[in-house]
């Protein structure tokens, strides 16, 4: 048996009257990784603090990749398991980035989540990463929502 995505009929369009921002929603506090850090140590920070993932930034802030644990299983998948060697971050990272802007809407984002796949987004402001946005962040939008219509 396969699953399928549903997708509900709304009688009405959905209004985009009160739609919060994604600064709204964002973690501010972001774990980041250089280029010529060990990816053996970024694994050991991906899993103490229970991160799938986070941009990678150069010695002047900007950001150039992003490292997922999809990345790091490159050292299973490719390298020899019981030789693993010492190799950085920036030979495993993502140097397509995709990032969303602070001042986009929660919708922008979900809608970019389900279409695109991704677990979370870097988000920017003039080009500058001020935060990350994910799926969960997203959920918590809904609930605060739910929870004004009953108020």
């Amino acid at each position: 048996m396969r699953a399928t995505s549903y997708t509900p009929k709304f009688e009405e369009p959905v209004r985009e009257y009160n739609i919060k921002k994604v600064e709204e929603y964002m973690a501010r506090n972001v774990i980041t990784f250089n280029p010529s850090m060990s990816v053996y140590q970024a694994i050991q920070i991906l899993l103490k603090n229970k991160i799938a993932g986070g941009p990678v930034l150069d010695e002047k802030g900007e950001m150039i990749g992003i490292l997922s644990e999809k990345d790091c299983l490159r050292l299973l998948t490719v390298e020899t398991y019981h030789h693993l060697p010492n190799h950085e971050v920036g030979q495993y990272m993502s140097t397509s980035v995709e990032s969303i802007e602070a001042d986009a809407s929660v919708v922008d984002a979900a809608e970019r989540f389900r279409a695109e796949g991704f677990r979370r987004l870097p988000v920017t402001r003039n080009g500058k990463l001020v935060g990350q946005i994910s799926r969960r962040d997203c959920l918590r939008a809904i609930v605060d929502e739910k929870a004004t219509q009953e108020k």
